[in-house]
């Protein structure tokens, strides 16, 4: 699998877990930090972090390199989500911004749902 693949798959697996705890959540926020690494080799951290009040959330989550991986490249994703969560737990969003870096490019995202 190519390396912007993977960052591409985290990133989206990020959001996704994040969504899910957002909907389980009653005017809460919590941020929950996962060790990413392959064969016991540090490859960095992901950060996520839900907020609900009522019935606005907001999502966000960090892709940070580390060690090795940290040492021998300039990745790094930071991005967010908000909307609503109805009484049925339907998320509905309303933003997403994305910033990611790479050696190759610096990519920013941004959709408005209307």
């Amino acid at each position: 699998m190519a390396l912007s693949a993977l960052r591409t798959r985290l990133a989206v697996a990020g959001f996704a877990v994040t969504a899910a705890g957002v909907v389980s959540a009653a005017a809460i926020a919590e941020t929950r930090t996962y060790d990413l690494s392959i064969s016991g080799i540090h490859l960095g951290t992901i950060t996520l972090r839900t907020e609900q009040a009522g019935s606005e959330y907001r999502a966000a989550s960090k892709i940070t390199p580390n060690g090795l991986v940290g040492a021998v490249t300039s990745y790094a994703f930071d991005g967010s989500a908000s909307g609503w969560v109805d009484a049925g737990g339907k998320v509905t969003p309303e933003t997403f911004k994305a910033e990611s870096t790479s050696p190759r490019a610096t990519r920013r995202t941004e959709i408005v749902w209307q």
